[in-house]
C-alpha cells in the first residue's frame, strides 16, 4: 500500500505564495481560499495578503485577501512577527486609507 507523503508546511506555503503572486486573479483567489483550510502560515504569506488587500487590481481578490488576514493562522503570524505595536500600526493603517 503506497501512501502519498504529506507535504511539509513550508512546501505548501511556498507553493501558495507563488500562486498569490500570480498575474492571474483566479489563481490568486484560489490560493487565498486554500489558506482558509490551513492552521499555519508564514510572514511572507501574510505580507503578500496585506499587499493584495491594499492594492490588488481585482476587487474580489482584495476583499478575499482582507478577509483572510483575520484568519487565526494569519493573526498568529502577525502577533509573532509584528515589529510595530498595535497603536502605531493602527495609526499607520489610518494614514494609508
Amino acid at each position: 500500500m503506497d501512501e502519498t507523503p504529506t507535504p511539509k508546511p513550508e512546501d505548501v506555503l511556498s507553493a501558495l505564495l507563488e500562486r498569490l503572486q500570480s498575474e492571474d486573479a483566479g489563481e490568486r483567489l484560489s490560493a487565498i481560499r486554500q489558506l482558509t483550510a490551513l492552521n499555519f502560515s508564514s510572514e511572507a504569506v501574510r505580507n503578500e495578503l496585506e499587499k493584495l488587500a491594499a492594492s490588488d487590481a481585482d476587487e474580489s481578490v482584495g476583499r478575499e485577501a482582507l478577509a483572510a488576514l483575520s484568519l487565526p493562522a494569519q493573526r498568529n503570524v502577525r502577533r509573532h512577527f509584528n515589529k510595530v505595536n498595535k497603536t502605531s500600526r493602527r495609526v499607520l493603517l489610518q494614514e494609508i486609507e
